[in-house]
């Protein structure tokens, strides 16, 4: 159940306040104790709050023995695990066993995480269905969610093939007797037909022919993902598609 917190004081601490009070402990001792200054009527104040939250904890207990989540309810607790990552906080917030949380992430079909690994068998995938840049999705070689950033497909690859050659002067750089080299004295660039400047025509070359090593191989697109790390870190990394789940 959720920590409860009476006055700055922690539930533990509580806890053992409300043992030594049940042990003729005195007042004072509890008082220290619990670090605060010695007030008999603050400290009944403290234990009789205490003994109100955990009676009204047991009620929301008992009240949720039975319950049955609504369809809202449900999106909310699909919601609440992907923000915490555990069913245990989320069956807390909702006074229930984590067994009803699991429950309702197998019928949303929600990736759940184990402590090795991350639980998928329980979802259809639909891998004709590709996944949009921007779209928040999970991974399962990550065990997070990420956003999509690129798509790599045959529409992509048409794109970078569609374009024009522009050649830049390097004046900085003496010819010599060689003449002229491609890197030093100039560079090739390849402009798209959209006047986005792709980078250099070497680069845009040897990037088609990776995404089209992939797609052959995997018989698929793949996609340039954003993933957030534990310490809240974020970076690019790469993914086929079907280790992407829709969320």
């Amino acid at each position: 159940m959720p920590n409860i917190i009476i006055d700055g004081i922690d539930e533990a601490d509580l806890r053992v306040a409300v043992w030594m009070s049940n042990q003729g402990k005195t007042k004072k001792s509890i008082c220290d104790f619990l670090k605060i200054k010695y007030n008999t009527a603050r400290l009944a104040k403290i234990l009789d709050q205490f003994q109100a939250a955990l009676d009204r904890q047991a009620e929301l207990k008992k009240a949720a023995r039975g319950k049955k989540f609504t369809d809202e309810e449900k999106e909310l607790i699909v919601k609440r695990y992907l923000e915490l990552g555990s069913m245990a906080k989320v069956a807390e917030e909702y006074y229930v066993s984590s067994v009803k949380i699991k429950n309702v992430l197998i019928e949303k079909q929600v990736p759940i995480k184990s402590r090795k690994t991350v639980l998928v068998d329980h979802i259809q995938q639909d891998l004709d269905q590709p996944f949009e840049v921007g779209e928040i999705v999970f991974s399962k070689l990550h065990k997070t969610r990420c956003v999509i950033k690129q798509k790599y497909d045959e529409s992509h690859v048409e794109r970078l093939k569609e374009g024009s050659i522009k050649t830049i002067d390097n004046p900085h750089v003496k010819v010599g007797e060689e003449g002229e080299l491609e890197g030093i004295h100039y560079n090739v660039y390849w402009i798209l037909d959209d006047g986005t400047n792709a980078g250099l025509l070497t680069g845009v070359q040897s990037t088609i022919k990776s995404i089209e090593r992939n797609l052959a191989q995997e018989g698929q697109e793949f996609y340039k993902i954003m993933v957030q790390g534990a310490d809240g870190e974020e970076y690019y990394a790469f993914s086929k598609r079907g280790d992407l789940y829709k969320v």
